[in-house]
């Protein structure tokens, strides 16, 4: 599972007839990483885009199994200290053309490997949209909310990336072996002079694995990062 990095829209049926202008938001960050041994929070912000007052909350949701089938997602932990992660504010209000500045503090930094959340940024109301029927008549309308979802990791205080790459004929598996989260940037394999570049970008939780098949059975050269620390290996 790679953590969302992503805008959502979520639809919502009602019967209100009603005119309500949407005050759409925006964000600075699609992800933070927070080093406690550096410093213990991040910062984003929030945008309001729209022409009224937005009002917006974050939701957070805690994997205990990040990039596995059944991640272990944990929602609605009310208690910081239980979560892990104080975000502040949780809820406020935008006035139009402004911003709100969101800070996450790690309050659980001892752990000997990544805590894994996603913030849910969302406004509390969607814009009403009319819904129509054949014979034109609005009988109805549509709330659409547009949220968006920060991934959020807190490292370990040592961080220690690891891949381990092992090859046999084309089938390639990729472990993260260490104890902070990868980013596989590229895949390269050389023949006879020849580069092809595979057409492959994800992430790597501690403890997941990736398979694929490259084109031929020949070493392929791997380019990837865990934040700023690059790593580059070669399988045999």
């Amino acid at each position: 599972m790679k953590l969302a990095y992503k805008c959502m829209i979520i639809i919502l049926s009602t019967v209100i007839c009603s005119p309500l202008t949407y005050a759409g938001i925006s964000i600075s960050n699609m992800s933070l990483n927070i080093y406690p041994a550096q410093k213990k929070w991040k910062d984003f912000r929030v945008y309001n885009t729209g022409e009224t007052v937005a009002y917006v909350e974050v939701n957070p949701t805690f994997f205990k199994q990040p990039g596995e089938k059944d991640p272990g997602r944990i929602e609605n932990i009310k208690n910081p200290m239980e979560l892990g992660l104080l975000i502040s504010p949780g809820k406020f209000a935008i006035p139009p053309g402004r911003s709100q500045v969101v800070r996450v503090a790690a309050l659980k930094t001892t752990d000997p490997i990544d805590r894994v959340y996603s913030l849910v940024v969302k406004p509390v109301r969607g814009e009403l949209t009319p819904v129509h029927t054949e014979d034109g008549n609005s009988h109805g309308q549509v709330s659409v909310i547009v949220a968006y979802s920060v991934g959020t990791i807190i490292r370990p205080l040592n961080p220690n990336p690891q891949l381990s790459i092992q090859r046999s004929g084309k089938k390639v598996t990729l472990s993260n072996v260490g104890n902070t989260a990868v980013e596989v940037n590229t895949i390269e394999q050389c023949s006879n002079k020849e580069c092809q570049k595979l057409p492959k970008t994800f992430f790597l939780y501690v403890g997941n694995k990736a398979e694929f098949e490259a084109p031929k059975a020949a070493p392929v050269k791997v380019t990837a990062q865990s934040g700023s620390t690059p790593l580059v290996m070669t399988s045999n």
